[in-house]
Order: structure tokens, then C-alpha cells, then sequence
């Protein structure tokens, strides 16, 4: 059974983000149809694109 967030939760969807923007900073250029494949090289792009962002809160940097 799936568990859906509550009704007052913050929602994050395609349609709110740039994903054209998104996909420039990652150098992704290939197939964007869904597969497995596709989130295989989306997900890597992302790991040697975009590998730690997520550290710099802790530097207090944008």
C-alpha cells in the first residue's frame, strides 16, 4: 500500500522545476524516455555533476 504525504505537504513535481536548466547542469544529453536505463544515466550524471552540494549548507555557502 502507498503511503501519500499529508494534504499540507510542500509538493516538488516536474512542473515546478527547471527541468531543462536541470538537465544543462548535468551535461545530459542522451534519451530522456522512462527506463531503467534512463535513470541509470540520469542518476550518474548527477553523481559527477552536481557530488556535494548537499555539504555546502554545512560551510554556509548559496
Amino acid at each position: 500500500m502507498a503511503h501519500l504525504p499529508p494534504q499540507n505537504a510542500t509538493e516538488l513535481s516536474a512542473s515546478t522545476m527547471n527541468t531543462v536548466a536541470y538537465l544543462q547542469r548535468l551535461n545530459y544529453t542522451d534519451s530522456l524516455t522512462p527506463s531503467s536505463q534512463t535513470l541509470r544515466a540520469l542518476q550518474l550524471s548527477h553523481l559527477f555533476n552536481i557530488p556535494f552540494e548537499n555539504l555546502s549548507i554545512h560551510n554556509n555557502e548559496p
